[in-house]
């Protein structure tokens, strides 16, 4: 594919999931909302470094931290944490990459 960011067909979304064994994002997170004792650490992991067959972004909370991840099907582009310690206490979320701009 020419820019990560972008499953430009049909075709690749099938090479995502039946070539690559890609996991589609809803099934990803229906996996970790359903598993018993899971801790935000590890589904921040999981949603962290888990191929998936499409761009997407995603948002994890948990008890005095957050996290917002913008992920590529391999790796992530952006990972905006929040935690007592951080200087930001809030992470705004839009249609673009926080790198990017809109204009």
């Amino acid at each position: 594919m020419e820019n990560d960011k972008t499953v430009d067909n049909l075709n690749d979304l099938i090479e995502n999931i039946v070539v690559k064994k890609y996991v589609p994002s809803c099934f990803l997170t229906r996996i970790l909302l359903t598993t018993d004792g899971i801790t935000y650490d590890q589904a921040f992991e999981a949603f962290k470094s888990t191929n998936v067959t499409a761009p997407i972004y995603y948002t994890v909370a948990g008890i005095d931290k957050g996290a917002v991840i913008e992920k590529n099907p391999v790796g992530t582009h952006g990972v905006y944490e929040v935690t007592p310690d951080s200087k930001d206490w809030y992470v705004v979320v839009t249609n673009y990459d926080k790198e990017e701009n809109p204009g």
